[in-house]
């Protein structure tokens, strides 16, 4: 029997998650910088890149698998970290080969949204669908991995620690699964009873990956902790932010952001531009870490891959890599020839592409030029 399927036994849970703690008393906080494993991610962005129907293919099936893991964790079936651990190293070693272009497998589902019967709904329609709740929660945790495995790539962390970055985010949620889905489906403020609800489902996902074996146990507490908030908002324990790890630090803003870009029943997604924007806004209300949200919009860029731009110029393009810097000059490629502009990819970098600027971010889904204008040969 499912432990979803189970009465949940809070004191069960609670005396489990303590004994835990107690043994994590030890661990450090702070991902260690003097390193021999730090990965160091080749800067360039001419390196092959799978066509945007065949990525998307390819995230579907990778967010099956996770899925399938979640399923089993509810089933509390004891299994190996190794199929999790194979997803996220297949993730670093895209960063690896692609880091300025690794952020669109986070993103490139989102590109294809085409509406919904629901796209009606009223304000008062729920904020997600939850037909389908556990592809929610395993589409959002793939797409945090990606985004976490990439930060802690770039921000030039050990091997260890990269992987636990990917690991958290593909485990941390899991917990969700316990709740019942009306939880998620209230439109006004949570009472008291469930709020207290709500705020234990990080403990949740600690009892359930207990199954795992092998598993860091810097990723467990990660997990425990990626809902606690620099201002001591957060949950369970409403910690310091001196008191927080920092894969869980760095974890809570990828899962934000994933959470962020997602459609909601209804209503397409929201620019990933804007979404970063809103970021650095919790920022200045204390909740997210700065340097770890600056980590994000370095590692995913403020136009991401696969991101449609209105030009200086008055012409679209599609972004087709993010170099970390400038934020604000893409590679691109122009979705239709114009006189006196080339049809080549533009780094906007260069000294040679100096007049141009990207204006302003645009919905993609409006859009069926762009598959082939990303899938285009590169110049070297």
């Amino acid at each position: 029997m499912r432990v979803a399927d189970r009465e949940i036994k809070v004191r069960e849970i609670d005396e489990a998650v303590a004994a835990r703690v107690e043994q994590w008393a030890d661990l450090p906080l702070t991902v260690p910088t003097a390193a021999s494993d730090k990965l160091r991610l080749v800067e360039r962005w001419s390196s092959a890149w799978p066509e945007e129907n065949a990525l998307a293919a390819h995230r579907a099936q990778r967010v099956e698998q996770v899925r399938s893991i979640h399923d089993h964790l509810l089933a509390a079936t004891s299994m190996p970290t190794g199929e999790l651990a194979e997803l996220v190293n297949e993730l670093i070693g895209l960063c690896l080969d692609s880091p300025w272009r690794v952020a669109h497998l986070a993103l490139v589902h989102t590109y294809h949204w085409a509406g919904s019967e629901s796209s009606d709904a009223g304000d008062g329609a729920p904020a997600l669908c939850l037909d389908e709740w556990s592809q929610i929660i395993a589409q959002r945790a793939y797409s945090a991995a990606v985004i976490a495995t990439l930060m802690a790539a770039r921000e030039g962390w050990p091997t260890r620690f990269i992987r636990a970055a990917g690991l958290t985010a593909l485990l941390q949620n899991v917990g969700m699964l316990i709740l019942p889905k009306s939880l998620w489906q209230i439109d006004r403020a949570l009472d008291d009873v469930e709020l207290n609800r709500l705020q234990r489902y990080p403990a949740f996902s600690v009892y359930l990956i207990e199954t795992l074996q092998g598993l860091d146990d810097a990723v467990r507490l990660a997990v425990y902790q990626h809902r606690e908030r620099s201002d001591s908002s957060g949950y369970p324990r409403r910690l310091r932010n001196t008191s927080i790890c920092d894969v869980a630090k760095l974890t809570a803003v990828a899962e934000t952001y994933a959470w962020a870009i997602e459609p909601t029943c209804g209503h397409p997604p929201p620019l990933p531009h804007d979404v970063a924007v809103d970021l650095l806004g919790q920022v200045r209300d204390g909740q997210l870490d700065q340097s770890f949200v600056r980590l994000l919009i370095r590692s995913v860029g403020l136009f991401p891959t696969g991101s449609l731009v209105r030009m200086s110029t008055g012409g679209s393009a599609v972004v087709i890599a993010n170099p970390p810097d400038p934020l604000d000059r893409p590679v691109i490629r122009y979705l239709a020839q114009q006189a006196g502009i080339t049809n080549e990819p533009i780094a906007l970098s260069d000294k040679s592409a100096s007049q141009l600027q990207v204006r302003s971010a645009l919905p993609r889904w409006s859009s069926q030029q762009i598959p082939s204008a990303l899938t285009a040969p590169a110049a070297a």
